[in-house]
């Protein structure tokens, strides 16, 4: 497979080729040759618990370091606090540890990371249609237009 140098060699020495068709194609591989440059050298960013200085753990690992599953029950407290409803907070349960589980991630607590998920609607329900009573207010107009 030849080089970019290679190719951008060939590229000026094509006599077929329009001065401004090279300029254009020796500037797209450039800029491309760049991004390629760029994504080889990022490193992927490791998540670290530097703050708590506990280690990372999969859901499995945690679950098996506390000897029961993530529940709802570890929640009552949250729950009733909050004003959720405890059959939607079971279901977004589900749904986090399967997404944890499918993915791998890694939490010191995951108590803590599904709180989080919840309240920041990273999963398929939000907080607020979790919630027990929705304080809405909706306005209602009626009338006739002219």
């Amino acid at each position: 497979m030849p080089t970019i140098r290679q190719v951008l060699a060939v590229i000026r020495a094509d006599e077929t080729l329009g001065p401004n068709r090279k300029a254009f194609l020796i500037d797209q591989i450039g800029t491309y040759a760049l991004k390629a440059q760029n994504q080889l050298d990022s490193k992927p960013k490791k998540i670290r618990a530097v703050k708590t200085g506990t280690q990372l753990l999969t859901l499995e690992q945690w679950e098996a370091a506390r000897g029961k599953e993530l529940h709802f029950t570890d929640f009552k407290d949250w729950i009733f606090k909050t004003g959720l409803i405890e059959f939607q907070v079971r279901l977004m349960i589900e749904e986090f540890r399967a997404e944890m589980q499918a993915k791998g991630k890694q939490y010191a607590n995951f108590k803590m990371a599904f709180q989080t998920y919840l309240t920041k609607g990273y999963l398929s329900k939000k907080f607020r249609e979790c919630l027990a009573e929705r304080h809405e207010t909706v306005i209602h107009t009626r009338g006739i237009n002219l």
